[in-house]
């Protein structure tokens, strides 16, 4: 009984002890998170700032007229959300495709592809403008206004060939912004790009136009390049100049990385308001057709023409019927003015005569034989089947020193030496033959060319470079040579020491070369 009281008394002052160890602890722990009663630290800030606001007073009228413009112009532009329903393929297919198919289309449904791009608000019953590729087959349009409005567009005319396209929505509340004269928009200009970039809308920046006339930017034409942050998402958005109205709409960027590098392209908005015009009163994009194959010119082609300056296009051909045809353009015209404005080269020429009103008469001039001539054309619409519609031989340029793709027009057996070189000559070494209906089959040549066929050329020939097997050879210095024997009595003709101009056809193209004298 003793013990058990002992063990008792033990156990009762063990938990006290506990208890008050846990009292303690507690108490002290309460102590340490309650901060201690400390004076305050002494601060004292600036009241004048690091620079007098009078004179910055330009940079804060700057700030403001930005601020001012973005509010102008931010109601003008939209975000363009897309989608696409895409069924599986039918028919037979590999399993493992048609098992991942099945996965992502949840069951065999059609999945939908999601896209997003940027629009400009053009006139107050409802029309924007896009990039035909922000549009391009897609199965439902939707756009977005700056205050939350969602709205279906449909689509009332495409450009593919300027990547532009019309859109309209079903709304008389709208903001349409003023069109500019790209005409007169200059390099180091500042200019304002605003729109959807990566999903997020009413993104403005700011930059300068870096640079006019660029070409081959996915579409024909010219565009501006700019250095304002144009990122994906941006196609078919605005760009402005300090007066808030469109210069252009951006349509592409050079990236290695998939985001703005600083070198953004836009449409002129010359062009746009071309196709918009086209497109409402013509429900289609009308372009200007003149019926003709052109080819560059090059500086040795412009002495042998006698132009004087490397500027211009050659004509290769002319469409029978045409508006050139009937203006009176002939093959080798070098149209140097197109509606009193020089011709800068090919793409200049192309696009102005895309762009002239259709059925008007336009002046012309042209190097014939090395002297001026001015001419007329009344530009028509161009036809539906223009790709199918040119002359043959076709357009597709000369790579002079391009091999052969094809066997040599001789007869099949062993090969003979090469034709033995003259003395002297741009044209030695060259072995030609007559052009019979067999062989103009076999070369895929139109049945009225007329002209005589490089048979062979020596290696060591200064035409080596520039001809090959199978060119079709029918003017030397602009004399006709219908014959061996014509071919070989102007050869003999001509100088030792001067070049050459040859008018052949290769592959259903002519064009002219120059074929160097021999050193």
């Amino acid at each position: 009984m003793k013990r058990f009281l002992q063990f008792i008394l033990f156990v009762f002052i063990l938990s006290a002890a506990v208890s008050a160890f846990y009292v303690w602890k507690v108490r002290r722990d309460n102590s340490l998170a309650t901060p201690a009663k400390r004076t305050p630290e002494k601060f004292t800030g600036s009241d004048t700032p690091a620079i007098d606001l009078r004179e910055v007073d330009v940079l804060a009228a700057v700030s403001r007229q930005q601020i001012k413009l973005a509010g102008a112009i931010i109601p003008s532009v939209v975000s363009i959300r897309t989608q696409k329903n895409v069924r599986p393929r039918q028919g037979i297919r590999d399993p493992w495709t048609e098992m991942f198919e099945r996965f992502m289309s949840r069951d065999g449904q059609s999945r939908v592809q999601q896209a997003l791009g940027s629009g400009v608000i053009v006139s107050k019953e409802g029309h924007i403008v896009t990039n035909n590729h922000v549009i391009d087959q897609m199965d439902e349009i939707e756009i977005q206004l700056h205050d939350g409005r969602k709205l279906a567009a449909k689509v009332i005319g495409v450009a593919p060939l300027n990547d532009l396209a019309i859109l309209k929505v079903d709304s008389n509340e709208l903001q349409p912004i003023v069109f500019g004269d790209s005409e007169k928009v200059e390099v180091g200009e500042i200019v304002f790009a605003l729109g959807n970039p990566f999903g997020l809308e009413e993104t403005l920046t700011r930059g300068i136009i870096s640079a006019k006339g660029r070409r081959g930017v996915e579409s024909d034409g010219e565009f501006f390049q700019t250095d304002a942050a144009i990122n994906p998402g941006n196609s078919g958005g605005a760009l402005v100049n300090v007066r808030g109205e469109l210069v252009g709409i951006n349509t592409a960027i050079f990236s290695q990385s998939g985001g703005s590098q600083g070198i953004g392209f836009a449409i002129p908005s010359a062009t746009v308001r071309r196709i918009l015009d086209s497109v409402l009163k013509n429900g289609r994009v009308i372009r200007g057709y003149l019926g003709v194959t052109l080819e560059a010119l090059s500086p040795a082609v412009a002495q042998s023409l006698g132009v004087k300056e490397e500027r211009g296009a050659i004509v290769t051909d002319v469409t029978p019927g045409s508006p050139a045809d009937t203006a009176g353009l002939k093959q080798k015209d070098v149209i140097v003015k197109f509606n009193d404005r020089p011709v800068r080269d090919i793409p200049d020429l192309r696009n102005r005569v895309a762009e002239a009103d259709v059925d008007t008469k336009i002046p012309l001039e042209v190097v014939r034989g090395g002297k001026s001539l001015p001419l007329t054309v009344q530009i028509k619409e161009m036809p539906e089947n223009f790709a199918t519609a040119r002359t043959n031989p076709g357009s597709a340029p000369v790579n002079p020193g391009t091999p052969a793709p094809r066997s040599s027009p001789r007869a099949p057996g062993a090969t003979p030496p090469p034709p033995p070189l003259p003395p002297t000559g741009a044209l030695a070494g060259v072995d030609v033959i007559d052009l019979n209906p067999r062989l103009a089959s076999r070369l895929a040549l139109p049945p009225e060319t007329k002209g005589v066929v490089v048979n062979q050329i020596n290696p060591a020939s200064p035409a080596a470079d520039v001809l090959r097997d199978g060119d079709m050879i029918e003017e030397v210095n602009q004399v006709p040579v219908a014959t061996t024997q014509d071919f070989a009595r102007v050869v003999a003709s001509l100088p030792a020491n001067r070049d050459v101009m040859l008018s052949i056809v290769r592959d259903r193209a002519r064009s002219f070369v120059v074929v160097p004298a021999a050193r």
